[in-house]
């Protein structure tokens, strides 16, 4: 995949935004534009403009650019905005500082509310089977609400916001079904991985990887709850299959690698 122009000059106003001095007493509105919220706002604004540009076929015939591009670049701009998020709030990996700083700072990042989709997005875009319309509606989801808590928040005077802000309310009160429904899809990803290891586009090593993200995700005190009601909903459409001799043993073996605790694994290796 070719990288788009735009890739270098971004990293490069990223950088400068998280390293320039800010001014004293610099106006409110100035720092407000380059705080790093505001960066990550951008940032998903971005990801939704790409989703947006990949959903509607006529805007890729017109300019003549394969809607895949824009697929793509949906994963690969939320993966920019989760290291960007990560760089911020954690700083840059203590590779100098031995192995055990280092292995403290990812153990943090980790169980952060970045590196799931930063390492679901990457997985993603760079796939060989697409589109994955399950993974498409997980990342344009956290954008969706990330753009709109946002603009709820810091944008309730501009005009552009006044017209939509009524239809991200309505959005808003719908959470608990549409947090339900992304994480479901999130074990749909998981699900299509195992099937396509039956067909051409198997990609062992990614199943292997997601399925290890999604158990991280069971146990996340922030996606644990989330993870724990989707499992139960998919239990209950799916006990009659469950059930069969064959599939139950292979079930129960998953249930209880998902329930071993990552930290007693870890202290056993």
């Amino acid at each position: 995949m070719s990288i788009p122009w735009w890739i270098i000059p971004l990293l490069g106003y990223l950088a400068y935004n998280r390293f320039k001095k800010q001014p004293q007493g610099g106006a409110t509105g100035q720092s407000m534009a380059a705080s790093p919220a505001a960066v990550a706002f951008s940032l998903h604004l971005l990801v939704l403009v790409n989703a947006v540009l990949y959903i509607i076929p006529l805007v890729a015939y017109v300019a003549h650019i394969p809607s895949m591009v824009f697929y793509r670049m949906t994963f690969m701009g939320s993966a920019f905005v989760c290291i960007y998020t990560i760089w911020t709030n954690y700083g840059l990996p203590p590779v100098r500082s031995g192995m055990q700083a280092f292995q403290m700072w990812m153990s943090r990042v980790t169980l952060g509310a970045d590196f799931p989709f930063l390492f679901m997005s990457l997985l993603l875009a760079t796939g060989s089977f697409m589109p994955n319309i399950f993974g498409l509606f997980v990342i344009v989801r956290r954008s969706l609400w990330y753009c709109g808590s946002f603009a709820n928040s810091h944008l309730t005077n501009a005009p552009v916001w006044a017209k939509i802000q009524p239809f991200w309310l309505k959005l808003k009160s719908k959470e608990t079904e549409i947090m339900r429904v992304s994480t479901i899809c999130e074990l749909g990803i998981g699900f299509q991985y195992i099937i396509n290891l039956f067909t051409p586009y198997r990609e062992i090593m990614s199943c292997f990887l997601f399925w290890s993200l999604l158990r991280i995700r069971y146990q996340a005190p922030r996606s644990s709850a989330h993870h724990h009601e989707a499992w139960g909903i998919v239990d209950s459409k799916t006990r009659t299959l469950t059930s069969l001799p064959v599939i139950s043993t292979v079930v129960q073996y998953g249930k209880k690698w998902f329930s071993q605790s990552l930290a007693t694994q870890q202290a056993q290796q």
